[in-house]
């Protein structure tokens, strides 16, 4: 495209640039292709050579036939364009005829219907480059918008201007006793949830006894001896020449489990794919990471709350920040929670769990002495008839793509004693233990309703505590049929378990018919298939793990046992790390590495052996001065000198052992038994 642009220059292709020495006398918006009629010689001599040559050159360009032609037409409209103004202007300077003014008027009535045809088009462009621009600001603005959320601070102030949006005030003020009380603020309402109720402090820089986090690839339950277990599954049919529907996993869990204290984190990522998946695991990762670093900052109940929220809008922002475009991130629901143990004992309960929750996440306790459940987050679902709406998330949830939706964010307290379990579910939990959604009627429950919606309609609160009763009744049945003490790690597999039962038929259905949907039959299909999540947290004092590191493996003939054996088991990819360079078959690897375990066994049982002459040699000398009939004594300072070389010597035998073993040792760790098998006595696992 050939413009004339208004400091007298001329836009040309990359390939003319020797032709910008083309001169025009004249500025002007644009030329658009006319036909003019030629002018002949009333052009001047040099500008017309010069607009001869710029066709030549642009008849020379390697381009398509046809873009070469309007290229030309252009030039050519372009140049009587020219001769024209330079007809007029001479005209008019020499007082031509009157058939000449005739020309002349008729040639300055034609350029000013083009300057208002130029101007009605310069305006229009302006107008689109002003959308453009317009557009432009808005994406700079909310480009600015982003980073500052993404980069504020966790303060007070920015807490308020988290909370205090129209959705979560409405939310608020519903569970407020009286219909006319407005909250002063969010942050209070959900505080004043919360009794300020002393606590002990977490030590200062102490590190955590375990972490469990999930899912692996494989789904398996995770745990710590008998204290801790967690489990996230998918409940989705598997399609043939398709794959399992729902994939990958949308849920999250990430766990700390410290002296006194435990970080509890559950995300359900809202709808399928990565973009959900990405922000549950954003979500649970912030929160955790968050409240790790301040746990010697509270003193009481409503501390950790105000913390929990903070954590929470943390992890809404990082969610967004993780984009250009807030509305290209994912949304989820959120559950986070700290389990500690109280100062003082209150009502002879030593223990609280304080929680916050967005969305549908459930959270529960088992009480020891009443040998049943107890449902913490009571009212959180909004919508009973309808699971699909999980009544609240992180993310960029509203209409604008930056907020989130807090329409059900509440804070929780529960007071426990010792050894009572927090129990923290998804939806994929509980979904499958409403009675809807089993294909029970409100009828076989007393309430004279057609259906659920109807009754829920009618008779709300007899339809939640219909469906609260009958949800803490199936989970109690659940966990006592086996007859088995109950342990989180019973109850984390009841429920996973119960869940996959429960929509069984409905997978099975979905597996076997080509392109078929969820059946709407509930009594047919009783459940709800979904990403499912189980935490398990004991409420105790947790010991540290008996083998932390190799070297406690190695000392211990039990342990070493064990960790010989899970080397004789592995595969070969496994096996694949070590001796990467080497020709030996998978049976001489592990038969290698075996060795380096006993070697390792060896070298921490003896004080020292060691090799060659010399240092042969200065074992005999430094045996004949210990000897009875020893000549002479050894000097203390030459002793510790020796022992301490002989030391740092083993040790770097050691080290180096240990680094060739470590990647087996990490993968060991992930075992059965090293999970939760080591912590029972030999005499009883035997």
């Amino acid at each position: 495209e050939i413009k004339v642009m208004t400091n007298n220059d001329v836009a040309l292709p990359y390939k003319c640039r020797n032709l910008r020495n083309l001169q025009i006398s004249f500025s002007t918006a644009q030329c658009m292709p006319r036909k003019f009629p030629s002018f002949g010689n009333t052009m001047n001599d040099p500008i017309k050579t010069q607009f001869t040559a710029l066709r030549e050159a642009m008849s020379s360009l390697n381009i398509k036939t046809k873009k070469r032609e309007q290229i030309l037409e252009m030039l050519l409209s372009l140049e009587n364009t020219v001769a024209l103004k330079i007809q007029s202007t001479n005209e008019h300077k020499n007082g031509q005829s009157k058939s000449t003014s005739n020309i002349h008027a008729l040639a300055t009535d034609k350029q000013r219907k083009k300057k208002r045809r130029l101007f009605k088009m310069k305006t229009e462009t302006d107008g689109d480059k002003s959308n453009k621009s317009l557009l432009s600001m808005a994406k700079s603005k909310r480009t600015q918008e982003i980073q500052t959320v993404s980069r504020r601070e966790d303060s007070i102030q920015n807490l308020h201007l988290f909370l205090e949006n129209r959705a979560a005030k409405l939310a608020l003020d519903r569970h407020e006793n009286s219909s006319f009380y407005i909250p002063n603020s969010a942050l209070e309402t959900l505080q004043r949830k919360l009794l300020k109720m002393p606590v002990e402090p977490c030590p200062e820089n102490s590190a955590p006894v375990a972490c469990l986090f999930g899912p692996d690839d494989y789904e398996s339950e995770d745990r710590y001896g008998e204290v801790a277990a967690a489990q996230t599954i998918s409940t989705y049919p598997v399609i043939s020449d398709f794959g399992r529907s729902g994939d990958p996993i949308c849920d999250r869990f990430y766990v700390q489990l410290y002296e006194n204290t435990s970080i509890i984190s559950l995300a359900d990522g809202c709808n399928w794919g990565a973009k959900p998946r990405e922000a549950a695991i954003l979500a649970c990762n912030e929160i955790v990471s968050f409240m790790s670093s301040r746990l010697c900052k509270y003193v009481d109940t409503s501390d950790i709350g105000c913390l929990l929220l903070k954590a929470f809008m943390r992890a809404h922002d990082k969610i967004l920040a993780t984009k250009e475009v807030s509305y290209d991130a994912g949304t989820t629901t959120a559950l986070a929670g700290l389990l500690v143990k109280l100062a003082e004992p209150i009502d002879s309960k030593e223990w609280v769990f304080v929680c916050v929750s967005v969305g549908d996440c459930k959270a529960f306790y088992y009480s020891k002495k009443k040998k049943s459940f107890v449902d913490i987050t009571v009212g959180n679902r909004m919508n009973l008839t309808d699971a699909r709406d999980c009544g609240g998330r992180l993310g960029p949830a509203d209409a604008e793509g930056i907020n989130p939706d807090l329409r059900n964010l509440m804070s929780y307290y529960a007071l426990l004693d010792e050894e009572d379990i927090v129990v923290v579910v998804s939806d994929g939990v509980h979904d499958n233990l409403d009675p809807q959604l089993r294909g029970l009627e409100p009828s076989e429950f007393g309430i004279d309703a057609g259906d659920w919606n109807e009754a829920e309609e009618k008779f709300s609160e007899q339809t939640n505590s219909v469906k609260c009763k009958y949800l803490i009744d199936t989970m109690n049945e659940t966990v006592h049929k086996t007859n088995e003490p109950v342990t989180p790690h019973l109850i984390t597999n009841s429920l996973i378990t119960l869940a996959k039962e429960t929509t069984e038929p409905c997978r099975s259905y979905m597996e076997q018919t080509l392109g078929a949907r969820q059946p709407e039959d509930y009594k047919k299909y009783p459940g709800k298939m979904d990403h499912t999540s189980c935490i398990s947290i004991m409420a105790r004092q947790y010991l540290a793990h008996p083998h932390q590191d190799l070297t406690s493996i190695i000392q211990t003939e039990r342990a070493t046992k064990e960790f010989l054996r899970f080397i004789e088991g592995e595969s070969e990819d496994t096996l694949s790390f070590f001796m990467r360079d080497s020709d030996l078959s998978q049976a001489e690897k592990k038969t290698k590495i075996q060795q380096d375990v006993l070697f390792l066994q060896s070298i921490y049982k003896l004080d020292s052996e060691m090799r060659s002459q010399y240092i042969h040699k200065a074992f005999e000398i430094y045996n004949m001065c210990h000897s009875e009939d020893a000549l002479l004594s050894l000097d203390k300072n030459l002793e510790d000198s020796f022992n301490a070389s002989c030391k740092s010597f083993v040790d770097g035998v050691a080290g180096c052992v240990e680094n060739h073993l470590h990647h087996l040792f990490e993968c060991f760790k992930s075992t059965k038994w090293m999970k939760y098998e080591c912590f029972t006595p030999e005499h009883e696992e035997q």
